[in-house]
């Protein structure tokens, strides 16, 4: 079965409901189509009946990591790009979220152009 992986459907996953609010409102004036989860477990429910080409989530939340999603998503969603999200100076854990299988990562606090390259950079990815 052929999967529909729209190339504008972004997955936000952070438990800060003011970042999952600030990505939203760019992303949309954007173009793409945003939904958001602010735990690891609702992105889950959210994965298991839908398909995104770009999931980015936040390494450090309580509960379930985001590491945890990306494995996750790295066994059930293979074709997803995967964005992690890190506080800075947490080289390490994106550094181990690269070798999980991350398609690149962003350093908080990070700039709107910073996340649209690496949005652009992940869709390209994808196509090829």
């Amino acid at each position: 079965m052929e999967v529909n992986y729209s190339e504008n459907k972004i997955l936000i996953v952070d438990d800060s409901k003011v970042i999952l609010r600030m990505m939203e409102k760019y992303l949309s004036d954007q173009g793409y189509t945003v939904v958001t989860a602010d735990s690891a477990v609702k992105a889950a429910r959210i994965l298991q009946k839908n398909d995104f080409l770009l999931i980015i989530t936040d390494i450090s939340m309580p509960n379930v990591s985001g590491l945890d999603l990306l494995l996750w998503i790295k066994n059930n969603k293979p074709e997803s790009r995967v964005v992690v999200m890190t506080a800075f100076g947490d080289s390490d854990t994106a550094i181990e979220a690269m070798k999980e299988g991350a398609f690149d990562y962003l350093t908080k606090p990070f700039d709107n152009e910073q996340l649209k390259e690496v949005i652009e950079k992940a869709i390209t990815s994808a196509r090829l």
